[in-house]
């Protein structure tokens, strides 16, 4: 509560949003089991505004030529994070 000039005593309203957690899925355009030489565009979904692979890429998609498990943290405009489930 704070005090104006006049003695009177007002209270103070504080409105805090609690915004949803990100959850980004990633999409492969083939299956997940590869063969020696082959790839897979992995795709992490758009609208966010920033991408971080596992792999160190900070882009929406990546092409991936091996085997393992692939994840990424997204953030949006307001700076809130979402981190994948492993793919496969």
């Amino acid at each position: 509560m704070t005090a104006n000039g006049s003695g009177c005593i007002r209270d103070t309203v504080l409105v805090v949003r609690i915004e949803n957690a990100l959850s980004p899925v990633i999409v492969g355009n083939t299956s997940p089991v590869l063969c020696e030489g082959d790839s897979i565009l992995l795709d992490a979904g758009d609208g966010y505004a920033g991408y971080q692979w596992s792999t160190g890429a900070t882009t929406q998609h990546i092409t991936v030529y091996g085997s393992g498990a692939y994840s990424v943290t997204v953030r949006d405009a307001n700076g809130c994070t979402g981190v994948s489930q492993p793919f496969p």
